[in-house]
């Protein structure tokens, strides 16, 4: 189910004008991805493990407005958020 999936990933504010912030709760090795729409990688960060929460700003100001993807692979797990970029 993929509200369970997604229960340890939130991202806000969303829409953004294009500043977000990504945040993970218990992080192992995480890599985030984020990508537009049409899947063209837009920004990579990885996110040390963690017992706690992570939390990382993301800036795509200068991208095209729409819908981004934010992917989050975390202990063989995957997580995926939309973010509206206005």
């Amino acid at each position: 189910d993929e509200n369970i999936a997604n229960k340890g990933l939130s991202v806000f504010p969303n829409p953004s004008a294009g500043q977000f912030y990504v945040k993970i709760e218990n992080p192992v090795n995480a890599e985030i991805t984020v990508m537009d729409i049409s899947g063209r990688i837009v920004l990579k960060q990885l996110a040390e493990n963690n017992a706690g929460t992570w939390q990382k700003s993301f800036d795509l100001t200068g991208e095209p407005k729409g819908i981004y993807l934010v992917k989050v692979l975390s202990g063989g797990k995957n997580s995926t958020e939309r973010v509206v970029i206005e």
